[in-house]
């Protein structure tokens, strides 16, 4: 999951992303490629990436596919992180 969020790209990717699937907040593939200035097929890396470290999720709705950030994958990074802070204090 850490090399996932190393990307900047990635990171600008997922604060676009809100935490849940509501309609008028998500993004698909070809709006998060217009909004970060990406290439769609680059867009589409990303999320891969980001998908298989579970770190985001994907609906599909009407015709479309909309992504969303996974609470539980980014809760279970930011302690992971919380806990190597704590071995150097």
């Amino acid at each position: 999951r850490l090399k996932a969020v190393a990307d900047p790209e990635r990171v600008r990717l997922m604060r676009l992303l809100p935490a849940t699937p509501k309609c008028e907040l998500v993004y698909n593939v070809s709006e998060l490629s217009s909004e970060l200035g990406l290439s769609q097929s680059t867009v589409s890396h990303h999320l891969g990436i980001l998908l298989s470290a579970g770190l985001v999720r994907r609906e599909k709705m009407c015709r479309s596919v909309y992504y969303c950030v996974d609470a539980v994958g980014v809760r279970q990074i930011r302690d992971a992180i919380g806990d190597l802070l704590k071995v150097g204090g």
